[in-house]
């Protein structure tokens, strides 16, 4: 049980870190700079996991023969919204903003997956 929290947490600074966002190579020093980052980049990840989340609710992450899961919630929305960016920026804004509105869920989600 400890040991699956941890790994969860592990995940996560993967994320944050080389695996999608690279906080680290910033090279902030400044508190008040480091602080404000750190807001955008929990945003930017919660908007990705959403993304994956409801992503992989209609278009389901292949499992590898080891019996993971391809892609994280995490990586399968950031490559989608990576795309979106690339070829549709209009419904890549269209995703970022439902993710953070004020929808219920369910209507969240339904509005999430017209787009993608």
């Amino acid at each position: 049980m400890v040991y699956a929290k941890r790994w969860r947490i592990e995940c996560l600074f993967a994320n944050l870190k080389s695996k999608g966002i690279n906080f680290e190579d910033t090279h902030f020093t400044a508190k008040d700079r480091i602080g404000n980052l750190t807001k955008l980049v929990v945003l930017a990840l919660t908007i990705c996991y959403l993304i994956g989340l409801v992503r992989a609710s209609y278009q389901p992450i292949m499992v590898k023969t080891h019996g993971y899961k391809q892609n994280s919630f995490f990586r399968y929305g950031y490559d989608l919204l990576i795309q979106k960016l690339n070829n549709n920026l209009y419904d890549a804004i269209k995703l970022i903003s439902l993710c953070i509105s004020y929808l219920p869920m369910e209507v969240k989600c339904k509005k999430l997956i017209s787009i993608m």
